[in-house]
């Protein structure tokens, strides 16, 4: 993957994506299960890049994706935490330079009319850092500094750290994901799949505010449904954009004269795929009569 600067405008290129989505809306693909977690221990996440096979999009096709990723899979494993625990996930940053960085961006030809709200421009921030990482534990009830959820840590290529995590004694159970959250690289992290569920286990104990506590549920089977967006925006030639629908559908770069915006990409616009631990349009079953325990995260 590099990065080349194109007038003032940088493009990122990786190679083409091939996949064939009519293929896998014939195709029987098998739910996925995330690795498992257990309370307890230390966990490390490595963020790596990968070449891998887009689960139920290959169907006899070449389809594979370039990506970071969080162990070399598409979704991150599933932690599981109780109240009261101290857990730790030490993050190793594999990645290696040089990174593509957008040094510069403007998306407006010279001469254009300027945002009166922003007449210097100054309020456009590229992508940027997109090898440096951290992460964020979403929605837990944890401290935001020291080793713990501190989202101002940068974590560069060939670096790590450790982040510990003391959850509540009286936190609330139920289903949350982890992220990372650096500035300037989190929606492309994103984008590739760098995202797991997190789970605070509930006390059959606790009474009626936990789930566990009914015995249907307590006893079901139980499923996680990792729901992601990867950004395939790659033209037949190669050449990916890395930036977000607003700067392609014209809410930040349209002009008076051209309400639709003005930002053009080179060879056939590509898109995004939605997948589910990974896969594409899986199929989960169920016997008649099974109860099963569904947790959705939107990591999208």
């Amino acid at each position: 993957m590099t990065a080349q600067e194109d007038g003032a405008r940088v493009r990122v290129t990786r190679p083409a994506v091939q996949v064939d989505l009519a293929a896998a809306r014939k195709s029987d693909t098998p739910f996925y299960e995330p690795e498992v977690w257990s309370p307890g221990g230390k966990h490390i996440l490595h963020v790596q890049p990968a070449q891998l096979p887009l689960r139920g999009v290959d169907d006899g096709k070449p389809g594979r994706v370039e990506v970071l990723t969080y162990n070399g899979k598409l979704v991150g494993p599933t932690i599981r935490v109780r109240r009261g625990e101290r857990f730790t996930v030490r993050v190793v940053n594999d990645l290696q330079g040089p990174e593509p960085f957008a040094k510069v961006y403007s998306n407006l030809p010279a001469g254009s009319p300027v945002d009166p709200k922003d007449p210097e421009r100054k309020q456009i921030d590229p992508p940027h850092g997109l090898y440096t990482t951290n992460l964020h534990t979403h929605g837990l009830h944890v401290s935001p500094v020291g080793k713990a959820d501190d989202v101002f840590v940068e974590i560069a290529p060939g670096k790590s750290r450790d982040f510990v995590y003391q959850v509540p004694a009286d936190h609330p159970a139920g289903t949350f994901w982890y992220h990372p959250h650096k500035h300037g690289s989190v929606g492309y992290q994103l984008a590739s799949g760098m995202a797991g569920a997190l789970i605070v286990e509930g006390d059959p104990a606790a009474g009626f505010t936990d789930l566990e506590a009914v015995p249907a549920i307590a006893a079901a089977k139980e499923r996680v449904f990792v729901l992601q967006q990867l950004a395939l925006r790659v033209a037949p030639q190669g050449i990916g954009w890395v930036y977000p629908d607003d700067v392609y559908n014209g809410e930040d770069n349209a002009t008076p004269d051209k309400p639709d915006g003005i930002l053009k990409l080179p060879g056939q616009p590509a898109y995004q795929t939605t997948t589910v631990n990974g896969v594409v349009m899986p199929t989960v079953r169920l016997r008649p009569g099974e109860v099963q325990r569904w947790r959705f995260v939107h990591a999208g």
